[in-house]
């Protein structure tokens, strides 16, 4: 008795078969022409339109100059950095500040940082710094500020203002990195910086 052969033909493969003859027929039946398949355009200078130099643009400072008594209330510019945005998109900003309490004041000092880019602010963040005259701590600040094309200068602002009380500022770092998508919900809360 002869045994059937089995075919090896996956069912998958069978179907992936009947879908493109069932395609192939409604077009057949509706007068237009079945659709080539397109070949993908790849152009390995742009992606999506973007220059490659439109894409990412990663900038930073760092501040190794020590600011000593820093009792100021008012939020002040304590380090700048500058950068050109190459287009409409949103700067991804960070601020780190290297602190600690300073000795020729008798209490202890909370330092507060933000980070400002014309008139749209950062959240504020603060630390108590209690040692005497050595490393306490980092104050860390981020953003994502909406940008549209052009130079830009994104401050880092320092305020003290406890009694009696001032901070030793050891260094100060912003890095900013430019991006041309980012969240629509972002771009709602704040308005696109203007050039400066």
């Amino acid at each position: 008795m002869r045994m059937p052969t089995r075919s090896h033909v996956s069912a998958a493969a069978v179907g992936a078969a009947v879908a493109l003859i069932v395609g192939a027929v409604v077009y057949s039946g509706s007068g237009e022409a079945a659709p080539r398949p397109t070949k993908a355009k790849i152009d390995a200078t742009t992606l999506n339109g973007y220059r490659a130099n439109q894409l990412v643009k990663a900038t930073s400072v760092k501040n190794s100059n020590s600011i000593d008594n820093f009792a100021t209330c008012t939020f002040t510019t304590t380090q700048t950095l500058k950068t050109v945005v190459p287009r409409k998109g949103f700067l991804m900003v960070w601020g780190s500040v290297g602190s600690a309490r300073d000795t020729d004041f008798p209490n202890p000092a909370v330092l507060t940082a933000r980070l400002t880019l014309g008139v749209k602010k950062s959240t504020a963040h603060a630390t108590t710094l209690t040692q005497d005259g050595s490393f306490s701590g980092n104050v860390n600040v981020q953003a994502l500020f909406p940008v549209q094309k052009g130079p830009r200068t994104v401050a880092l602002q320092l305020s003290e203002c406890e009694t009696n009380a001032a901070a030793f500022v050891t260094d100060q770092t912003i890095s900013a990195v430019f991006v041309p998508f980012g969240s629509t919900s972002v771009a709602k809360l704040a308005k696109q910086a203007p050039a400066n």
